[in-house]
């Protein structure tokens, strides 16, 4: 197995966001922004409601891709077509497989870029002929498409909304807070900028984005939002309650990490390595988001930037 080359491109990522973690904290000291301090009654009880949210967001998620792959069965009249050799399904973006017929399958592209690029680097072998790498699914544009990223945002908010709703908690707890919210507003369209242009010159094998820009944004703003909501304002918060500031940041971000690898996994059809491989260049990210929360304690900072660098990396 080759990873010198996951291994190189994380700390690529790991020193460029840590620049731009430093200006924040710099341009935060400057501007004497304040983070609010959330007391809750059961720490532990706060902290372990956060993390069962999460396992069942995951778990509802589980059970929408299962129900897709079943959706997706071959039907008997189709055995005789199944029987005959296919071709391999090797590729460099999703453009390959299926026509780009909207800007959300430009987002799919995004990813499976990156997870090509894993499986290069995992691979002992190598690139497949013709310098493309990979394979994907017979139902990847199902369980990736527009809709089913859009479902599987609002399984992941859902138990957190229905956590804080039962709970009484107040949704500034969350991030949900007008506290810091311009300088929040400003940081997170700065950072977003810049994390979204690391990621555009650091992609393997561009494409060309086709499409409408508005709704290829509109999607990224929902489910990088909806990830932050989760992630940085409900489980950082009750996580750094619970273990303290470092360990409660550091835990959300590879929470994030670890419930991103059942995409990697089941969507992708990707083996456990390449899967692994996929999430590490994820965590740099995860921890600039994190700590975007820790220095503004609004989810807008994080939330923006989230949405602004997937939309950046997708052109």
């Amino acid at each position: 197995m080759n990873g010198s080359g996951i291994l190189i491109e994380f700390l690529i990522r790991l020193g460029l966001y840590a620049v731009i973690a430093i200006l924040v904290f710099m341009v935060s000291r400057v501007k004497g922004m304040s983070v609010l301090k959330w007391d809750f009654d059961d720490v532990r009880k706060s902290g372990m409601t956060a993390i069962l949210c999460v396992g069942v967001a995951v778990l509802l998620g589980s059970l929408y891709l299962f129900a897709c792959t079943l959706k997706e069965t071959p039907r008997a009249a189709n055995v005789v077509e199944m029987a005959k050799p296919q071709p391999s399904p090797e590729f460099a973006s999703l453009e390959d497989v299926f026509p780009v017929l909207d800007s959300c399958t430009a987002a799919d592209a995004a990813l499976i870029r990156e997870m090509a690029f894993a499986k290069e680097c995992v691979t002992a072998n190598g690139p497949a002929q013709g310098g493309k790498s990979g394979s994907v699914t017979r139902n990847t544009h199902i369980v990736t498409g527009k809709s089913s990223q859009l479902i599987l945002t609002l399984l992941l908010v859902f138990p957190v909304l229905a956590a804080v709703k039962l709970l009484r908690e107040h949704w500034g707890s969350s991030g949900l807070t007008r506290h810091n919210l311009l300088p929040s507003v400003m940081i997170g369209l700065v950072v977003g900028g810049l994390a979204g242009i690391i990621m555009l010159a650091l992609r393997n094998n561009p494409a060309t984005l086709t499409g409408n820009h508005v709704t290829l944004l509109l999607f990224y703003a929902f489910v990088g939002f909806g990830e932050e909501v989760v992630f940085r304002g409900y489980v950082q918060t009750r996580l750094i309650g619970w273990f303290g500031r470092t360990s409660g940041w550091l835990g959300a971000s590879l929470l994030m990490v670890l419930v991103h690898l059942s995409q990697r996994l089941a969507v992708l059809g990707a083996s456990p390595v390449e899967a692994l491989g996929a999430a590490l260049l994820l965590l740099p990210f995860s921890l600039l988001l994190g700590y975007l929360m820790l220095r503004t304690g609004n989810v807008v900072a994080p939330g923006l930037t989230h949405s602004l660098a997937g939309w950046v990396s997708a052109l």
